[in-house]
Order: C-alpha cells, then sequence, then structure tokens
C-alpha cells in the first residue's frame, strides 16, 4: 500500500507517494549499511546514509527519480529537509532503533 502527501520540489507543490512500510528485508539491509555495532559501547549511525536509503527504498512516485543521487541532489536544500521530515514521520527512525537499543541494553548489563 501506499500514501501520498504533497510538498515544493523545485518551487512547484508535487506530489509525493511513498510506501505505508517497507518489507523487513529492505530495513535489516538499510540497518546493516547504516550502522556500526562492532563494540556495543561506541554504536555509530550514518545518518545520511540512512536518510538516502530511505529515499530510495520508500519514495515511489516522485517528480524526481529517487534512486538518481545526482537528481537527489539538485533538490533544493529547503526542500529536502522538508521532505525527509515527511518521510521521518511515516519512518521513524526511532522506531527502527529501539529493537537494537533494546537488545544492546540486555547484552551489555
Amino acid at each position: 500500500m501506499t500514501r501520498t502527501f504533497v510538498t515544493k520540489i523545485k518551487g512547484i507543490e508535487s506530489e509525493i507517494e511513498i510506501l505505508d512500510d517497507l518489507p523487513w528485508i529492505e530495513i535489516r539491509n538499510m540497518m546493516m549499511k547504516c550502522f556500526d555495532v562492532k563494540n556495543l559501547n561506541d554504536v555509530k549511525l550514518d545518518f545520511w546514509q540512512f536518510n538516502e536509503m530511505l529515499v530510495e527504498k520508500a519514495i515511489v512516485k516522485a517528480p524526481f527519480d529517487p534512486k538518481n543521487p545526482t537528481e537527489r541532489g539538485m533538490i533544493d536544500g529547503l526542500e529536502m529537509a522538508e521532505l525527509m521530515n515527511k518521510l521521518g514521520e511515516y519512518f521513524p527512525l526511532g522506531k527502527y532503533l529501539q529493537p537494537i537499543i533494546k537488545l544492546l541494553q540486555t547484552e551489555i548489563t
């Protein structure tokens, strides 16, 4: 299933269609590529890579190719920030981090 929202892209109000949810394999792959948990006391997150992968995986329809880094890079910064805010509402990073944090807390104690 998908949902849509409207935001400005290149100065034009544009409809963006995104997935309601991502398959577990996509979430797992994103987490594996964006998190470094080699040291349980020093977990690292590549936030920017997570955002890039979220745009690539979650956006179904937009006035730009979400899989093309050059096209994504040409979007105005404030417009991309607004787009990321909208994506963050539907795919909050904390939702995916909670199970990892709980597991790490269990491992540490």
